[in-house]
């Protein structure tokens, strides 16, 4: 049994060592370029809602509680699709996945810009939540993937 276990390790090993050698092909740097474009606008709706709150306040007529949600819902979707993300990666497959989670994200944004009330506003900052988080561990994985250690 130990033989065995010691002999996957090290075709393991060797296995990891070659895919790093190998040098990137066009299809790498694509997959390296929409992983890392799609982390960008993930970072930039996490933090939108800092700057135009104020608006949304005073547009909806929220209560300092119902802004603290409005806020933290984003959030709360996050925390969802980070324990669910990597589960439903594995079930759509995980190229699927990343399209999915693309699909979401932009659903929710035009959800979010659409919404005319504060219960469709926290609906659709959980959804994005939700879909970024898991469009997060999609992206990461790919790029450390395709882009060999140095």
């Amino acid at each position: 049994m130990r033989e065995t276990t010691n002999d996957a390790l090290e075709l393991t090993r060797e296995v990891v060592s070659r895919l790093d050698r190998l040098p990137l092909t066009n299809f790498h740097w694509l997959v390296i370029i929409a992983a890392g474009i799609s982390s960008f606008f993930d970072y930039y709706n996490f933090s939108a809602m800092s700057f135009v709150i104020y608006s949304v306040k005073q547009q909806f007529a929220l209560t300092p509680f119902q802004t603290s949600l409005v806020l933290s819902s984003t959030f709360v979707g996050a925390f969802v699709g980070g324990i669910t993300a990597g589960y439903l990666a594995d079930i759509f497959g995980r190229r699927r996945w990343f399209l999915i989670t693309l699909s979401l994200i932009a659903i929710g944004a035009l959800s979010v810009g659409l919404s005319v009330n504060y219960y469709q506003l926290i609906a659709s900052l959980f959804l994005m939540g939700f879909s970024i988080t898991g469009d997060y561990s999609i992206a990461e994985t790919y790029i450390s993937e395709f882009v060999p250690l140095v």
